[in-house]
């Protein structure tokens, strides 16, 4: 379906079952990612895909600002798309950026997901940056990491399961626990894998029956 401009993926949660806004990656787009989608869908999730400003035929340009205020645009309207169930944000790859700050800033008043989920997550485009392509890093110093996970989540309380891989070429695994560690959550659980790839984790032996089990102690 479409809302203003943007392409969503949208399938609705069976009785007594949380849905899920999902935020991508940088590689690919919501169609490469079906049989992600489809085995959260088997569970008897719901499920919110975003389509990125300027990716999957989503309209407009594809920037940090753009996909921010697109991320807070389809937060609102979830309830007329998936009812007023309970919601968990997972974040994928460059995704986890979006979604950590998404939670970081919705207002006191407004409806609160139950969960958080950061498959590969990075402390901060600073960080993500610096190890990728070093000398690039400065541009995205101070204010101008439009992500800084692991700041942003020592203010975000919610249950959080981060799953990491330790062949992660893209994204060190300890980016991924300096987040989780800076989490102040009392229900959080970190997934480690050491033989699995940064787009592999997510189908590494056991991780999706702990996910499971971690999102039946959500309330």
């Amino acid at each position: 379906m479409v809302l203003d401009g943007l392409v969503l993926w949208v399938a609705q949660p069976q009785q007594g079952k949380p849905s899920i806004f999902f935020l991508h990656g940088s590689i690919g787009n919501l169609e490469t990612r079906t049989w992600k989608y489809s085995w959260l869908v088997k569970q008897g999730y719901g499920l919110v895909a975003l389509g990125y400003p300027g990716s999957s035929g989503s309209k407009g340009r594809s920037s940090s600002k753009s996909i921010m205020n697109a991320a807070h645009k389809v937060y609102a309207a979830l309830p007329k798309l998936i009812g007023t169930g309970p919601v968990v944000v997972m974040g994928e790859s460059l995704g986890t950026g979006p979604a950590v700050r998404l939670v970081a800033e919705l207002d006191r008043g407004a409806p609160q997901p139950i969960g958080l989920i950061l498959q590969a997550p990075y402390a901060s485009v600073y960080d993500l940056v610096r190890h990728q392509a070093g000398g690039l890093a400065q541009l995205f110093r101070g204010r101008n990491d439009p992500w800084p996970s692991a700041k942003l989540i020592r203010s975000v309380k919610l249950p959080l399961f981060v799953m990491h891989g330790g062949r992660d070429k893209y994204v060190p695994q300890a980016q991924g626990k300096a987040v989780f560690t800076g989490s102040p959550a009392k229900n959080k659980r970190f997934v480690f894998r050491k033989s699995a790839s940064h787009g592999g984790i997510f189908a590494a032996k056991g991780v999706r029956p702990e996910l499971v089990k971690w999102m039946q102690t959500l309330k």
